[in-house]
């Protein structure tokens, strides 16, 4: 089985865990996508502070992003090249949070 059917939709595409170096291509499409995904479904729901913070679902969610971020620098995907000038993720990410005067 290649991802808990419960957590996969026919808006995800199964990622390969199988000959990982493989499938890598195939599989950062499919995370980028499912990360473009996510995200414009966050933003586009509206939260009542007043109800989410009862929501069951929501009290492991803290350290599921924190185990996805920490897996991208354990891992050294954060040293992959991101664009045409050799910038790495990690360059890109720290350029998002230094704070520009």
């Amino acid at each position: 089985m290649l991802m808990d059917p419960e957590i996969c939709s026919g808006s995800f595409h199964p990622i390969s865990l199988h000959s990982l170096i493989k499938h890598i291509t195939s599989n950062a499409k499919n995370i980028k996508n499912s990360l473009k995904f996510i995200a414009k479904y966050i933003s586009n729901k509206q939260v009542d502070s007043a109800k989410a913070n009862k929501l069951d679902d929501f009290k492991d969610i803290r350290e599921v992003v924190w185990n996805f971020i920490s897996s991208i620098y354990d891992t050294n995907w954060d040293a992959l090249v991101t664009d045409d000038n050799s910038t790495s993720l990690r360059r890109k990410i720290v350029t998002k949070f230094i704070p520009r005067i």
